[in-house]
């Protein structure tokens, strides 16, 4: 990530992944394993660039039943570091370094060729190796449809129900209602219109006062994805985002500690223009608009990101 101006941002971002599949007649098995290592803004909370190096570990089973059934059984673990950095009185060492495991499984049931009925369940465990009183677990139970990447739309729509459960304290106990939508328009093979919605809870970057360390979060994002001519593309995308969080803790410079409620409403959109250089190296050059409001001024941003993008794909190594 280079910055032309900002010489103390630049930095190499890394990532590496390994994966074993194995596919027999009615059961396939698939292993991965990969590490991630990058300098950037964790998330829309927080305005500031710290370093996360992240190895994690994804296994998934899949067995068909007879007929039109399918059993599916997902398993991963994330194992994630953070840099410790003071962002208005949170170091965020201590409220981003985490361990988090998840086990679940999901029966699907064809309705067509492409198209399956589902419907499970996911259990998972967050721990924070530095701040033991923010630990949980959650559980998600959920159904709709999946449809392959064949088809005219292509994607998934799920909805279901969050519980959260603070095991330091019974009273941040959360529930919430999931939802998680992405569905793409494939209007020709050179031409795809698409949206995404998502609606769930997650663990908020600040210290808390209140009952729950979670906040509850709601994107939207539609894109454009266009093929211009043989080597050259198009992608659009519009983005809103809404996100909100019982008192944190706040630390302005110059100031004593403030408990506030969080909201803030996001708008963001942006353009690539892409050419594609031989078969594996593509350039491209983009820009982004951001816009976000909040009831704290201090979080309040609007502004413009230009840059430059060249990414390359190397060979794909096929052990049989």
């Amino acid at each position: 990530l280079w910055f032309a101006r900002t010489e103390s941002q630049r930095k190499l971002n890394w990532y590496g992944s390994a994966s074993l599949e194995l596919v027999g007649v009615k059961t396939s098995f698939l292993l991965e394993e990969r590490y991630v290592g990058t300098y950037s803004r964790p998330n829309f909370e927080v305005d500031a660039r710290v370093q996360q190096d992240t190895e994690g570990t994804e296994a998934r089973l899949t067995r068909r039943l007879g007929g039109n059934w399918q059993l599916a059984l997902p398993g991963r673990r994330s194992h994630r570091k953070t840099e410790d950095y003071d962002y208005l009185g949170t170091n965020l060492g201590e409220t981003l370094t985490e361990k988090r495991y998840v086990t679940g499984g999901e029966l699907r049931r064809a309705l067509s060729v492409k198209t399956r009925l589902v419907g499970g369940g996911h259990h998972t465990w967050y721990r924070f190796p530095r701040l033991p009183a923010r630990d949980g677990q959650s559980t998600l139970a959920y159904g709709g449809f999946r449809t392959d990447a064949t088809a005219l739309i292509s994607g998934h729509a799920l909805a279901g129900y969050r519980w959260f459960t603070l095991e330091a304290d019974s009273s941040g106990d959360t529930n919430v209602w999931y939802a998680d939508i992405n569905a793409t328009w494939n209007l020709s093979p050179k031409t795809k219109l698409g949206a995404t919605y998502l609606h769930d809870l997650d663990y908020t970057a600040f210290a808390t006062s209140g009952d729950s360390p979670t906040l509850a979060r709601e994107q939207l994002t539609v894109f454009f994805d266009k093929m211009l001519a043989q080597n050259v593309d198009l992608y659009l995308f519009g983005r809103l985002i809404h996100y909100n969080a019982e008192d944190i803790v706040l630390v302005p410079a110059g100031g004593g500690p403030v408990e506030s409620y969080r909201d803030d409403r996001v708008r963001e959109a942006g353009v690539e223009l892409g050419y594609q250089f031989r078969s594996r190296v593509r350039m491209g050059v983009s820009a982004i608009y951001t816009e976000r409001r909040s009831n704290i001024e201090t979080f309040g941003i609007q502004g413009l990101l230009a840059g430059f993008r060249i990414t390359y794909d190397p060979p794909q190594p096929v052990v049989r």
